[in-house]
């Protein structure tokens, strides 16, 4: 019935009570103790295995609240009853409340990281938004240029417009693709063939000093993988 029948020095040190004062008290009542879970539960896992543990909050003869780490051996009888019980108990309020405190200062520096990102996610869409005007002039000024200017239909003036909206185009697909940088690294994008070699050769025509006259000779196999060309 929890009658308390043994009280150890190491416990008249923890609660503050003497062994005189805690003979024949019932463990629950002298201690205020609150069980994680219904007695009668707890009783059923003693009767069924002889053991029990979990954590227990308890209070001092002076008030003190106390949360204890508490393993139970019973002792049964031939009707599987539980005759006695031996409780101990260790100390573990300091250590709960660092784990609190602890978790109390995650759950801070997360919504402090959740609002600094948001703030640069809504940065980087206004950055980028305002980067991809002047490409879409440059490509719809190329596109003039090709409909109205007789000398830019030949080479190598045609090549050159060419290469500028080809730029302008690949441009802005990077400025896409780091607005939705997000979404790159929370989802699975979809993959398909990927020709490298026309991937390398379109990255190339970017570069100036790589094209003609300069004396670089360059060639490209088709080289397939299964990836994603954005990234």
């Amino acid at each position: 019935d929890g009658t308390i029948t043994f009280w150890s020095e190491g416990a008249q040190r923890l609660y503050g009570w003497s062994r005189e004062e805690a003979l024949g008290r019932r463990t629950i009542e002298l201690l205020h103790t609150e069980l994680p879970e219904p007695l009668e539960s707890m009783v059923a896992k003693l009767r069924g295995g002889g053991t029990w543990s979990g954590e227990l909050r308890q209070t001092t003869r002076d008030g003190r609240p106390l949360v204890v780490e508490s393993y139970w051996l019973a002792e049964l009888n031939q009707r599987g009853e539980v005759e006695e019980l031996l409780e101990s108990n260790t100390d573990i309020t300091e250590r709960k409340r660092l784990q609190e405190h602890l978790e109390e200062a995650v759950a801070e520096r997360t919504a402090k990281l959740r609002e600094a990102m948001a703030e640069l996610e809504h940065m980087s869409y206004s950055m980028v938004h305002d980067m991809r005007a002047p490409l879409r002039a440059m490509q719809s000024f190329a596109g003039l240029l090709l409909e109205q200017c007789a000398e830019c239909s030949h080479p190598p003036n045609l090549d050159y417009i060419h290469r500028i909206r080809d730029a302008s185009i690949r441009l802005d697909h990077l400025l896409t693709d780091a607005l939705n940088y997000n979404r790159v690294v929370s989802e699975d994008l979809p993959t398909g063939p990927v020709d490298l070699g026309r991937l390398l050769q379109g990255m190339l025509k970017t570069y100036p000093n790589l094209q003609p006259p300069a004396k670089i000779n360059l060639e490209f196999e088709r080289l397939l993988v299964l990836g994603n060309e954005s990234l």
